[in-house]
């Protein structure tokens, strides 16, 4: 099975996302524009929702450690540090 994305960069993907939410913005189709980064954070957000663990978080985002995760998750209050396990 091909994938949707194949052939594709992330700056092509990053650059089509961008031009479709600023013509659906300017359409009055949605309240502001995007970008790629915002729906990462969305994901990040929901993930830690859902679990309420942050190494599941920092899984599912591939981040390098979980200091990097916790500023997705800042604006859920969760700073706490996270020495490493």
């Amino acid at each position: 099975m091909r994938s949707p994305f194949e052939g594709f960069t992330t700056a092509k993907i990053s650059k089509a996302f961008e031009y479709l939410c600023k013509k659906l913005h300017a359409e009055g189709r949605i309240r502001a524009r995007y970008s790629v980064h915002d729906l990462r954070h969305a994901f990040a957000v929901r993930v830690y929702q859902a679990t309420r663990d942050i190494y599941a978080t920092e899984k599912a985002l591939g981040h390098a450690n979980v200091g990097v995760t916790e500023t997705y998750l800042r604006s859920l209050g969760v700073e706490e540090s996270h020495g490493g396990r």
